[in-house]
C-alpha cells in the first residue's frame, strides 16, 4: 500500500458510522483520501465530506496525522455510535485491484469497530 501511495496512487479510507437504534438514523459514511503528488513532492490528506485538505512534506507525517483525524459528525442527542475504518479496495486503479484481492495480507486494512458513547468520551 505504501509503495502504491509513493507512486501517486490515491488510497481511500472509508469510515462507516452506525448510530444507536434510538437515533433512527441511517449509517453515515466518510472518506479520507491519502495521496502523493510527485511533481510538487508533497502528500495530501483530504476529507470528502468537509472538503478539508492538509498537506505534508513527508509520508511519516501524513501517517501520523491519521492518529488525529477528526470527522465532522453530528450525532443525535444522547446517542452513541459504532465506528469502523477500512481501505476501499474498489477505488484502486483496475490493475491494482486484482493483486489487492489476491494478496489480502498486503492490502487488507480493516479496523476493529470502536464504540463511541456520544458524550465526547
Amino acid at each position: 500500500m505504501l509503495e502504491a501511495l509513493d507512486r501517486g496512487i490515491p488510497l481511500r479510507l472509508g469510515y462507516r458510522v452506525h448510530w444507536c437504534a434510538e437515533g433512527g438514523r441511517a449509517p453515515e459514511s466518510r472518506v479520507l483520501e491519502m495521496r502523493y503528488f510527485p511533481l510538487s513532492r508533497h502528500y495530501e490528506l483530504r476529507e470528502d465530506h468537509s472538503g478539508s485538505r492538509r498537506t505534508f512534506a513527508r509520508r511519516s507525517a501524513l501517517l501520523a496525522a491519521l492518529d488525529r483525524v477528526r470527522l465532522s459528525l453530528s450525532p443525535p442527542p444522547g446517542c452513541g455510535a459504532r465506528i469502523a475504518v477500512a481501505l476501499d479496495l474498489t477505488s484502486l486503479p483496475t490493475p491494482l485491484r486484482f493483486p489487492a484481492f489476491l494478496e489480502p495480507s498486503q492490502w487488507r486494512l480493516v479496523s476493529p469497530e470502536y464504540a463511541w458513547n456520544g458524550n465526547g468520551a
